[in-house]
């Protein structure tokens, strides 16, 4: 199954699951580091 990036964005900005796209390392870290969402703001620098 191909899935683009875009699409995988957009459904998880728009609350969607993601979980049968994507392997399970992929979602954890997508919801541990809140990627993707409108509230989320991207800051530089190293974790």
């Amino acid at each position: 199954m191909a899935i683009s990036s875009t699409a995988l964005r957009e459904r998880v900005g728009a609350g969607e699951p993601v979980w049968y796209l994507v392997p399970d390392g992929v979602v954890r870290y997508i919801h541990k580091r809140g990627l993707y969402r409108p509230d989320h703001v991207q800051r530089g620098g190293a974790d």
